[in-house]
């Protein structure tokens, strides 16, 4: 019959948890996180970025909670919420909206091929993206990923 030695054991296991506190520190700072969401919300956002400026100003924040942490993806672009959640028929008022040129005389735009001008336009909206949450989801589903791969990489340590 083997014996154990408990002291070692429990070392161990205290040096393992030290190992993990580390490990959630590194994953949860939002300048290591931040540049993770850019690459996501550029690739997969489900829009077409023409300026890159909903990609710059989306970014990561760590709130604390007492104990507990939480990882918050936001953007304060001023059209973020409605590339997001949607706008118009498919946004929160369900309705079009009205359209009118701010430094011109005419909208122009192009339709079947031809350029269109008009003095107001009603405007049907944007089909909401929901970047920042897939963004979000997504961020945690690679942190938990990432933390499973150190805790497994510290555990073959021990």
């Amino acid at each position: 019959m083997g014996v154990f030695d408990l002291d070692k054991i429990k070392r161990a296991h205290q040096r393992f948890l030290a190992e993990h506190s580390r490990q959630v520190g590194v994953a949860l700072k939002p300048e290591m996180l931040t540049p993770w969401v850019w690459r996501y919300v550029s690739q997969h956002g489900g829009f077409t970025s023409r300026t890159g400026n909903l990609v710059k100003k989306s970014k990561v924040t760590l709130i604390r909670r007492g104990k507990n942490r939480l990882v918050r993806v936001s953007n304060n672009a001023k059209y973020a919420n409605a590339q997001d959640g949607g706008s118009g028929l498919y946004g929160p008022k369900r309705r079009k909206y009205l359209i009118r040129p701010k430094n011109a005389k005419a909208l122009r735009f192009v339709k079947n091929g031809r350029f269109i001008f008009a003095r107001s336009v009603m405007h049907p909206g944007v089909h909401p993206t929901r970047f920042l949450y897939n963004a979000n989801d997504a961020l945690f589903r690679a942190t938990k990923q990432w933390l499973r791969m150190a805790m497994r990489r510290a555990a073959d340590k021990f």
